[in-house]
């Protein structure tokens, strides 16, 4: 699955070493499966999760969410196979106030 994604997101108490984020990405996308072709999909993943402010520069983040993809066409595959709880880990690099 490839998909092109905006997200909005939220720090809370930004200035701590550690702090919780909450992040909605959405987006359209495309699936390709073996067998069955291209297919568009839409999908939303919201996600929490905390970051580490290693240096002002620098953040670390670990977030867990639920990818839920809709729109699907392809046969005998419903949306609900494609969604999925997912886990990341990002790291963050630039200056922030």
């Amino acid at each position: 699955m490839k998909w092109n994604v905006a997200r909005l997101g939220y720090s809370f108490i930004p200035y701590k070493a550690v702090h919780p984020v909450v992040n909605f990405d959405f987006g359209r996308g495309t699936t390709k499966l073996a067998g069955y072709g291209t297919d568009r999909v839409y999908v939303m993943q919201p996600s929490a999760g905390i970051e580490i402010n290693v240096f002002r520069w620098f953040h670390v983040g670990l977030e867990g969410g639920y990818r839920f993809v809709s729109n699907s066409d392809i046969p005998d595959i419903p949306d609900s196979k494609l969604s999925a709880p997912y886990a990341q880990a990002s790291l963050k690099f630039g200056f922030s106030w």
